[in-house]
C-alpha cells in the first residue's frame, strides 16, 4: 500500500503499524528507521503524536538519553495538546533528572502539570515535584480497602483508570489494548 499507493487515506497508519510491529519486536534499529520515515511521508498525520512517543521511549529504552530527550521536547513542540504529550514530557523531565538538570526536569514536570492535570502522568508530575521539594504527596492517600474489586482481566487497567475517573487515559489504554491484538 505504501509504495503502490503513498496517498491512500490508510498509508500513514499503515506505516505507523510496520515501525510499531518492529518496535514491539525488539527490532530497534528497523523500528527507528520506519518511525523515522513515518515522519518524512506524512509529518500532519494524525498519528504523529504517537509516534514521537514510541520513538522517543525506543530511545530511552536502549539508554539513549540525550536522543529521547530530544525526541520528547520535539514530540511536545510538535504536538502540544496531543494525547500522548504528558507521556513525553513526563519522560523527558525524568531523562533531565538522569542527566543532573533539577531544575529543567521540575519546569518539564510543571508543564505537565499545568496542561495536564488530569491525566495520569499530571498526578505522577504532581507527586514527583512534591518528592523534589521533601514536601508530603499532593495526591490523597487511598484506601485500597474501600476501593471496588475489579474483576482479574486483561482490562484491569482500563477499568482501573475508569474507577478513578481517569476517562482519557481509560481510552487511550483501551485504543492501545486494541491496537495490540491482545
Amino acid at each position: 500500500l505504501i509504495r503502490e499507493n503513498p496517498q491512500h487515506d490508510l498509508a500513514d497508519d499503515a506505516q505507523f503499524r510496520i515501525a510499531y510491529f518492529y518496535d514491539i519486536e525488539d527490532q530497534f534499529g528497523v523500528a527507528e528507521r520506519a518511525y523515522r520515515e513515518f515522519f518524512k511521508r506524512y509529518p500532519q498525520s494524525d498519528w504523529g503524536d504517537d509516534v514521537v512517543w514510541r520513538l522517543g521511549w525506543l530511545q530511552y529504552k536502549q539508554g539513549r538519553m540525550g536522543d529521547a530527550r530530544e525526541t520528547f521536547t520535539q514530540a511536545y513542540e510538535r504536538y502540544p495538546k496531543g494525547d500522548l504529550t504528558p507521556y513525553g514530557l513526563f519522560w523527558e523531565a525524568k531523562v533531565w533528572e538522569k542527566e543532573g538538570r533539577g531544575v529543567i526536569a521540575q519546569q518539564a514536570y510543571k508543564i505537565v502539570v499545568r496542561d495536564f492535570p488530569l491525566t495520569y502522568y499530571g498526578y505522577k508530575s504532581k507527586i514527583r515535584l512534591a518528592e523534589l521539594a521533601n514536601q508530603p504527596s499532593p495526591i490523597p492517600q487511598i484506601d485500597h480497602e474501600s476501593l471496588p474489586v475489579l474483576p482479574s482481566s486483561g482490562l484491569s487497567k482500563f477499568e482501573t483508570l475508569i474507577a478513578l475517573g481517569l476517562r482519557d487515559d481509560a481510552l487511550l489504554e483501551a485504543r492501545g489494548y486494541a491496537f495490540a491484538g491482545e
